[in-house]
């Protein structure tokens, strides 16, 4: 009985609770090394698979993975199914949780980075003034780091914008 009990605890995938910061900085670093290595985006995907399907933010870096999953395919079709299957799980992400800074941050960084003709770019606008309107509150100095230096590398923030990122960046 007490090794049933075992197996079923540690084998359960994680819920949206036992997502520690620790575990999230290594998705987020996974993110990144993902765009340019299909081996980090299968990692990324591998480790996202141990979380429920119940929590926002990680079917929003399913959906990230799954898009950049694309970009590694050679296939126009393949690729075109999987940027709509990763795009259904950001949007989806977003409906459920349209209050996650975090979210907007992974759209808004999406959206800056596939071509235009691919017609997902409505919502640069929008997230990006969450992202600046809401960068004070923000508790998690990581995701602020991550966030300031995306968008300040970005090149789509005003002059009023930039000198305040200027400024949050040196506090």
């Amino acid at each position: 009985m007490k090794l049933l009990l075992f197996l079923f605890t540690f084998l359960m995938p994680l819920s949206a609770s036992d997502i520690d910061k620790n575990a999230l900085i290594n998705i987020r670093n996974l993110l990144v090394k993902a765009a340019d290595s299909r081996k980090a985006n299968k990692e990324l995907q591998t480790v996202l698979a141990n979380y429920s399907n119940h929590n926002s933010l990680i079917n929003g870096y399913r959906g990230a993975a799954v898009m950049i999953e694309a970009k590694h395919m050679f296939n126009p079709l393949s690729r075109w199914n999987k940027f709509k299957q990763g795009k259904a799980l950001i949007e989806d992400a977003i409906k459920a949780d349209g209050s996650n800074y975090e979210l907007r941050y992974l759209r808004f960084a999406i959206q800056t980075n596939i071509p235009a003709v691919l017609g997902y770019s409505a919502n640069i606008e929008s997230d990006k003034k969450v992202l600046i309107n809401q960068m004070e509150s923000l508790n998690d100095f990581d995701l602020r780091k991550r966030v300031i230096n995306y968008l300040i590398a970005a090149k789509v923030c005003t002059h009023e914008e930039m000198a305040k990122l200027k400024l949050w960046k040196n506090k």
